[in-house]
């Protein structure tokens, strides 16, 4: 068994010595979820699942489909 230090509060983590990269790992003192992203040397880091849906360019479309009429906003 392996431990490394939860990014949230600090304690240590224990990781199993058969982890892999990508397990879930939790934090027994602060119940934070974290990601193992490196065995040697062991790193825990947030999972990205949730982040890797989110796409910058569909963000920027959303904003372009907006037309904003400059001309009535300043208007005396």
């Amino acid at each position: 068994m392996s431990n490394s230090k939860c990014p949230m509060c600090g304690a240590n983590v224990s990781v199993a010595s058969n982890a892999k990269e990508g397990d879930l790992v939790y934090c027994d003192a602060c119940d934070a979820e974290l990601e193992i992203v490196s065995l040697k040397p062991l790193e825990l880091d947030w999972p990205l699942d949730d982040y890797e849906e989110f796409e910058e360019d569909d963000y920027f479309e959303e904003e372009e489909d907006y037309e904003y009429d400059y001309d009535e906003e300043y208007d005396d």
